[in-house]
C-alpha cells in the first residue's frame, strides 16, 4: 500500500510539474489546426502497447514504483467529441501537446494516444532532470527497455549525422548526461503512429498529433482538405508563420502513403529566453547561420534528430548531407537573413511570402 500511494504522489507531482511548463512553451510552432471546443472526460481500458511500456518502467527506473500504479493519464485531461471529431489538448513531455482525431473510433484512439503519451512522459520524467537551456537530460547509464531504445535509435542517428545531431553532453562538473529533448518527441510520435497502425479507415480515417514543434499527420482529414503546417518565423511573434507546409495526399505517398511528419526546430528563443538547438560540441547556442529548419520524414525520430542536426551544421554542409544521405526526407532552412531554402520535392507543397530558393539534387 506505501508503494502504491508513493507512486501515485510521484505521478500527479510529475503531471503537475509538467503542467507549470506550459508558458515557456508558449512560442513553440502551433503546428495544428485543431480547435479546442467544449470538453468531456472518459475512461480508457489499457492496450497491449501501452501494458508492454509499463512494465519497461519497472525495469529502467531505480525507485520501488510498481508499473501496474500508473495511471491512465486520459482519466485527468479533457476530451472534445464532436460531428465524429475527438479533440485534447494538454501538458505533457515538457510540452503544449495538441490531438485532433477523424473516425468512428476517434474517440477512443484519442484516449489510447493520451495514455501512451503520459507513460512515455512518465518513464522520462522519472530519471530526466531539465537543464538551464530548456533540455530534459537523463544520466550517462545503460537502460533498458523504453530508455534502451530511445538511446539506440538517437545513437543511429548520431552516426548517420556524423554526430551534428548527438545525446551526449558535459555538464559544467564534466558529468556527462544525454539531452532527449531533441529526439524524444519524435520517437513517442512513432510510438503513437504504431499505435494507431492497426486501425482500419472506418474507424480511424485521419489523426494529427502535435507535440510541441513536432506535427504527426496520420491518414486525411475529415473534410479531405491537405493539413496546413505553419513554420513559425525566427523572427516574429509567437504565432507567426514565414512559411506554410501543405501535406496533400501525394506528398503523403512520397513517402510511406500512411503518415508523415513535419518537425520545426531553430536557434529562436523560447518565452523564457531559452534556445531550442545547441552545438552538441560546445553546449552552446548553435551558431551556423540557419536560424530554423524543418524536416519532412515518415520517421518522426528522424525529423526530430535531423532537424536539429542541420541547422548545427549551416547551410552549406545540411545541403551536402540531404543530396548523400540515404534517408528519404525533405527539409526547409531559413537563414539570419529570412532568406529560406527548400529541397525540391517540397516545392510544390510550400508557400511564403518570403525570397525561396530550391534545393535541388543536381
Amino acid at each position: 500500500m506505501k508503494k502504491l500511494s508513493f507512486a501515485l504522489s510521484v505521478l500527479l507531482l510529475i503531471f503537475s510539474t509538467s503542467c507549470s511548463k506550459v508558458s515557456s512553451q508558449a512560442t513553440e510552432s502551433k503546428a495544428t489546426e485543431a480547435a479546442i471546443t467544449e470538453e468531456q472526460t472518459t475512461e480508457i481500458p489499457e492496450t497491449e502497447e501501452t501494458k508492454e511500456i509499463k512494465e519497461t518502467v519497472e525495469k529502467t527506473e531505480e525507485t520501488e514504483t510498481e508499473s501496474a500504479n500508473v495511471s491512465p493519464l486520459s482519466e485527468s485531461i479533457e476530451i472534445t467529441v464532436q460531428d465524429g471529431t475527438a479533440t485534447a489538448g494538454f501538458n505533457s513531455l515538457y510540452t503544449v501537446i495538441s490531438l485532433s482525431f477523424y473516425g468512428s473510433d476517434a474517440e477512443n484512439a484519442l484516449k489510447d494516444t493520451a495514455d501512451l503519451i503520459g507513460i512515455m512522459s512518465y518513464t522520462l520524467n522519472t530519471v530526466g532532470t531539465e537543464d538551464d537551456h530548456d533540455h530534459l537530460r537523463i544520466p550517462d547509464k545503460e537502460y533498458s527497455g523504453v530508455l534502451k531504445d530511445l538511446v539506440d535509435i538517437a545513437n543511429k542517428y548520431s552516426s548517420e549525422t556524423n554526430n551534428y545531431f548527438n545525446l551526449k553532453i558535459q555538464d559544467e562538473n564534466g558529468v556527462d548526461s544525454l539531452n532527449v529533448r531533441d529526439i524524444y518527441k519524435g520517437y513517442t510520435a512513432n510510438k503513437i503512429t504504431d499505435e494507431l497502425s492497426d486501425r482500419s479507415k472506418e474507424e480511424l480515417s485521419g489523426a494529427l498529433i502535435s507535440l510541441g514543434g513536432n506535427a504527426t499527420m496520420i491518414g486525411t482529414k475529415s473534410n479531405g482538405k491537405p493539413w496546413k503546417i505553419g513554420i513559425q518565423d525566427p523572427n516574429g511573434e509567437p504565432g507567426s508563420y514565414i512559411a506554410v507546409i501543405s501535406v496533400d495526399e501525394k506528398l503523403m505517398d512520397t513517402f510511406n502513403g500512411a503518415s508523415i511528419t513535419v518537425a520545426s526546430k531553430g536557434t529562436y528563443s523560447l518565452s523564457n529566453g531559452n534556445s531550442r538547438v545547441i552545438e552538441p560540441k560546445t553546449g552552446q547556442i548553435a551558431d551556423s547561420g540557419i536560424v530554423a529548419s524543418t524536416v519532412i520524414s515518415d520517421d518522426a525520430a528522424l525529423a526530430d534528430a535531423f532537424g536539429s542536426a542541420v541547422v548545427v551544421m549551416g547551410y552549406d554542409k545540411a545541403v551536402e548531407f540531404w543530396k548523400e544521405s540515404n534517408e528519404n526526407f525533405e527539409m526547409v532552412l531559413v537563414d539570419e537573413n529570412k532568406n529560406i531554402y527548400v529541397t525540391e520535392g517540397m516545392k510544390d507543397n510550400l508557400k511564403s511570402d518570403g525570397k525561396l530558393e530550391i534545393i535541388r539534387k543536381e
